[in-house]
């Protein structure tokens, strides 16, 4: 049995939204207690005249069981019925007016609904998919709005998948809301978002693009006819009540299209698209066959049997299904061509059938032959008896390989060969260079250094040939002249490392005439950077200095001086190159040999020491700082601090700027002023018990030789450790009752007590460490302060109190095994003090993990935390420290 659910409105207020309310009440529980028994009851009126409409009846049976069950209850949310358009009255245009969208879609007017397509054709089998959505007031398609599909009665085909793209939870809770009900039926909503859907079963075999707005159907049929697919919105307020129609005409055919082809270069293509009966596979004879090129124009199409030469062309399929047409090159060279192609079924008047594009897809026509080009590129103009350098790219453009490509120059008598890459074979004025197979779509390079030793004008013409009888050819034009001006570079051939030196540049006018402003080019090369008085350490990223000189009268000298600073050994090279208005280009070069700075004593320039622990328990954390102190009047360049850790440390932080290459912690501090201290800290934690375990510290700077050290540390096994005891101190511990206490038995109760022996007292050791060193003015910094009992008795209401100079602010204070609320009250306001929360216990042997003690810089010059520690074994309270020098913030110097 089939049940079906009256199709409500909204138009009914008042008495009849009240009446329809306990009529449906009365109904529900009839059926409910009924069973399955059928029952008759009036329609409402849609119209809003009356309560039921006269003569009209609905018929229920099963209202519970007309949808899908959800989790095996019944669903309290039939699906309504759904029975088609109804008339439309004669005051109501037939074809709504409609506006079209940038992208060329068509858009209803608002209350309207959209559909695309509206027509459609597709081979039986397949399935088809059609969008569409609620049009609102700004032409825009609406969220979340129900619309519901139907095939009409006598309509072939069925709907396989429906929905609107953006599951919620209404949704997940009732899964046949906004989804396929039945084959002709289907209820979705309107998509909140724009994604993409895969539907289940895949049965389009690709993914579903919905819009914001958009709902969507598919729909299938296994025999040709049509499928009038029916869409609404009964149940939406913003409706104008008009139905929309999607008709999918489903063809007996199936096609094949023409694959790509391949072949030589200036040979004509053929290509054949088939169409047949899907049912018997006979061949559909006048269908329409629409070819067109969609690439570039390197070809041209026709019919088999003319040569019309065209872009676009349509053709018939014969009497075997089959419609052909030819692809012809333009040239005889490789190249591509991509040829779209279109199925077009034929109009069937009878039955108000258009002709339908039914099928689409492309191929590829492509020819192969290699192909030759050569380029030179070089300077027009160059001085007499100054080299000539060229380049000379020879490339194949085309898709097969160009083979035993050769390059031929016929050298004019006033050009000689001095030099070339690869080497060329000469034979007397004819210059060869062979550059064997060159591959599609590549490139050989030839770079050819001529001498000059005539003025004049020259012709430059090479030419690439190859087996296959390709030829190209590169011409230019050269001018060799006499230069007006004489330009020479004069400096040291010699210098120190970190030395400055001076070069001066002489252009000389030794012609008869005026010569105007010359544009000059300083290059630097490796290791020199250009200084001056504004700025005397240079930026060594600086590597091209341009200026122009004024005009030259002839018989005049101009003079321009150079500073630069040497930073590296060997041999360092700088070049000038001058241009000349009428495009003359003058190179010079000078090089000089550097040698390393004389090399002083460690002591005497650079003073090094390390503080930390050398002996610590395992499972240990501890800091250790390196401290460079530049005890010379000059500065320090690229000096650079490594330290590499045993295997039995494990390193977890370091100074600011560090990097690590294995088991190595490296600080490059670049230039260390005279009178500074740079200094590198490096927590670790020790891993292994060892003896005798080395560090190696290494430190590098331009005037320095390497200065190794090794320092030799000890891991010693872990006693037990416990947890330090952190729970309040006694006196916040509530009286027990003694009652409750147990009581010794009688065989102890007349022991005499034994006599008093004072206990040890606690050794606590407290261990103040900075993380930076020295710090800018403003910069945060870290204290890390270490508390261990190694004595063999327990240490009982440790109380800690800090002390900061003027020139620190105690920011934050943090442990990891308390709570970031025992801190609120620790620091003064005044943020120069502050009291550690009292540790109850801290056990024989044990160690704590560090406190982190956050500071601020607020003033200059050396500035310490100091750190003092009671408890209630010791009679005298434990002290440490730790200086933090603080200079002035640097300030960036603007590059000249």
């Amino acid at each position: 049995m089939h049940c079906t659910w009256p199709n409500l409105t909204k138009r009914a207020f008042g008495l009849y939204k009240f009446a329809a309310i306990h009529l449906w009440a009365t109904v529900l529980l009839g059926t409910l207690l009924s069973g399955c028994t059928p029952w008759r009851i009036p329609k409402i009126d849609p119209q809003g005249a009356a309560v039921f409409s006269p003569n009209e009846s609905t018929i229920l049976t099963h209202p519970f069981r007309d949808s899908k069950d959800v989790g095996g209850f019944p669903n309290p949310f039939p699906k309504p019925v759904f029975r088609g358009p109804e008339p439309i009255p004669s005051t109501v245009a037939t074809h709504p007016s409609t506006t079209a969208t940038p992208n060329g879609q068509t858009v209803i007017t608002p209350g309207s609904i959209w559909v695309s397509p509206r027509v459609i054709a597709a081979p039986i089998g397949s399935a088809v998919l059609v969008k569409s959505g609620l049009v609102g007031k700004g032409n825009e398609l609406l969220r979340g709005k129900k619309l519901e599909w139907t095939i009409a009665a006598g309509s072939i085909g069925k709907i396989e998948s429906a929905g609107g793209g953006n599951p919620n939870t209404f949704r997940w809770l009732f899964p046949s809301y906004g989804n396929k009900i039945t084959e002709s039926y289907a209820h979705t909503l309107s998509a909140d978002r724009t994604e993409v859907v895969r539907p289940e079963p895949a049965e389009l075999n690709t993914e579903i693009h919905v819009r914001r707005g958009e709902c969507w159907v598919t729909v299938s049929a296994q025999e040709a006819g049509t499928t009038e697919l029916l869409i609404g919105a009964a149940t939406e307020l913003e409706w104008d009540k008009q139905f929309q129609q999607i008709k999918v005409h489903w063809v007996d055919a199936q096609w094949q299209f023409p694959s790509s082809v391949s072949a030589p270069a200036g040979q004509d293509q053929i290509l054949t698209t088939s169409v047949l009966r899907q049912s018997d596979q006979s061949p559909l004879a006048g269908w329409t066959i629409r070819y067109r090129l969609v690439s570039n124009r390197s070809a041209t199409l026709s019919s088999t049997q003319n040569n019309e030469q065209l872009d676009v062309i349509e053709t018939q399929t014969n009497s075997s299904g089959k419609a052909s047409i030819r692809v012809s090159p333009n040239q005889a060279q490789s190249g591509v061509v991509h040829v779209f192609i279109e199925i077009i079924r034929p109009a069937e008047e009878d039955q108000q059938i258009p002709a339908l594009v039914v099928g689409e897809s492309s191929a590829q026509v492509s020819w192969n032959a290699p192909q030759l080009a050569i380029e030179t590129s070089g300077p027009k103009t160059v001085e007499l008896g100054q080299p000539l350098r060229y380049t000379v790219a020879v490339s194949n453009p085309g898709n097969q390989t160009a083979s035993d490509v050769v390059v031929i120059q016929t050298l004019p008598f006033e050009l000689n060969v001095d030099a070339s890459n690869p080497v060329a074979n000469l034979t007397g004025r004819q210059a060869t260079w062979n550059l064997g197979d060159l591959p599609p779509q590549t490139e050989k390079q030839i770079t050819i250094q001529y001498q000059t030793d005539t003025l004049g004008h020259y012709n430059q013409l090479l030419t690439a040939r190859c087996k296959e009888g390709l030829e190209s050819q590169s011409e230019s034009l050269l001018d060799v002249v006499e230069s007006p001006l004489e330009i020479k570079i004069q400096g040291p051939v010699e210098a120190r490392l970190q030395e400055t030196v001076h070069f001066q540049i002489f252009i000389h006018n030794h012609s008869n005439q005026l010569v105007p402003s010359v544009q000059l080019m300083e290059t630097l090369g490796p290791g020199l950077v250009h200084v001056s008085r504004s700025n005397p350490e240079g930026n060594p990223t600086v590597r091209k200095i341009a200026f122009q000189s004024s005009q030259i009268e002839p018989g005049k000298t101009m003079v321009k001086t150079i500073s630069m600073r040497v930073t590296q050994t060997g041999t360092l090279c700088h070049q000038l190159l001058a241009t000349l208005p009428q495009g003359l280009r003058i190179q010079r070069e000078a090089c000089l040999e550097v040698q390393g700075a004389s090399v002083a004593p460690e002591g005497e320039l650079l003073a090094i020491d390390m503080k930390g622990p050398l002996e610590f328990p395992l499972q240990s954390t501890n800091t250790h700082r390196f401290r460079l102190t530049n005890q010379s009047d000059q500065s320090l360049t690229n000096v650079s601090i490594q330290v590499t850790l045993p295997p039995a440390l494990q390193s977890q932080l370091a100074s600011e700027g560090h990097r690590s290459e294995g088991r190595s912690i490296i600080l490059d501090v670049g230039t260390l002023e005279a009178g500074k201290i740079r200094t590198l800290v490096i927590q670790s934690l020790a891993t292994q018990s060892a003896p005798n375990q080395e560090l190696q510290l290494a430190v590098t700077a331009d005037t320095l030789q390497k200065i190794e050290k090794q320092i030799l540390l000890t891991i010693t096994p872990a006693e037990d450790r416990h947890p330090p005891d952190l729970s309040p101190p006694a006196d916040r511990i509530p009286n027990l009752d003694p009652s409750a206490q147990p009581q010794p038995a009688e065989s102890e109760a007349n022991v005499p007590d034994p006599p008093d022996v004072e206990p040890p007292l606690p050794d606590l050791k407290i261990q103040l460490s900075v993380l930076k060193e020295p710090v800018e003015l403003g910069e945060n910094n870290v204290f890390f302060l270490y508390i261990r009992n190694p004595g063999k008795s327990d240490a009982t209401q440790i109380s800690t109190v800090l002390t900061a100079s003027p020139g620190l602010k105690i920011i934050a204070i943090s442990h990891p095994l308390i709570k970031a609320t025992e801190f609120d009250a620790a620091v003064a306001d005044d943020q120069h003090t502050a009291t550690l929360p009292t540790i109850t216990k801290l056990t024989a042997g044990q160690e704590m993990q560090p406190y982190k003690i956050q500071v601020k810089t607020v003033g200059t010059g050396e500035h310490k935390l100091d750190v003092s520690l009671i408890s209630a074994e010791l009679k005298n309270p434990l002290t440490a420290s730790d200086t933090n020098r603080i200079v002035p913030k640097k300030q960036n110097k603007a590059d000249p």
